[in-house]
């Protein structure tokens, strides 16, 4: 017979969320889902400029990056990804380390 974990619920950004002993990861990965409009190759293009400027301590100039033809080729065409979403993904990755 398993053994339950005790489960807690709380609201983050309009949505229940319940955490266990991996809760922090489920929930990390909602808020994530919720990002949709940015696809995989972007999100790594995202993730290596913010590398290159944390080594070089410069920053990325995020409307240069969505202005970007190369950028938005690799994203959706019809729902392009904004300067306000790229921020955000920056900003939690830089929660992640």
């Amino acid at each position: 017979m398993a053994i339950r974990d005790k489960f807690e619920e709380q609201e983050k950004n309009g949505m229940k969320i319940v955490t266990n002993m991996n809760g922090e990861k489920r929930a990390n990965g909602k808020l994530n889902i919720m990002m949709a409009k940015l696809t995989k190759r972007q999100k790594s293009v995202i993730n290596k400029k913010q590398n290159i400027a944390n080594l070089t301590g410069e920053s990325i100039n995020v409307k240069d990056l969505v202005s970007d033809k190369s950028f938005q080729t690799i994203g959706d065409k019809d729902d392009p990804a904004t300067v306000q979403e790229v921020n955000d993904y920056i900003k939690t990755i830089k929660k992640g380390n």
